[in-house]
């Protein structure tokens, strides 16, 4: 996965991790940390090759939160990701039918 900085001027980079999984059953999931002391924002690409052509519900595992988006800009430009200071999410990708 590469990461690059969000969209606006001035926008800070995450100091970031993040992983991804998919299981033998299909699960995806991303993880996604912020390491750094202030908000940050980036882009992250995903390394599914077949997100394009629907939309992907991305559920939080860690807070009551889910968000829909299309493939083909997840596949294009990747998540967009405002991650708060030292704070982490879990999310599992599945395909909107």
């Amino acid at each position: 996965m590469t990461a690059r900085k969000g969209p606006a001027a001035g926008v800070s980079s995450m100091a970031r991790s993040r992983w991804s999984l998919q299981t033998a059953t299909s699960e995806r999931l991303l993880v996604a940390v912020n390491y750094a002391p202030n908000q940050s924002q980036c882009y992250v690409r995903l390394p599914f090759a077949d997100l394009g052509g629907g939309a992907w519900r991305l559920q939080d595992q860690m807070a009551d939160v889910g968000y829909d988006r299309d493939g083909s800009d997840l596949q294009s430009r990747g998540l967009y990701l405002d991650v708060p200071p030292w704070q982490a999410s879990v999310f599992a990708l599945t395909r909107k039918s």
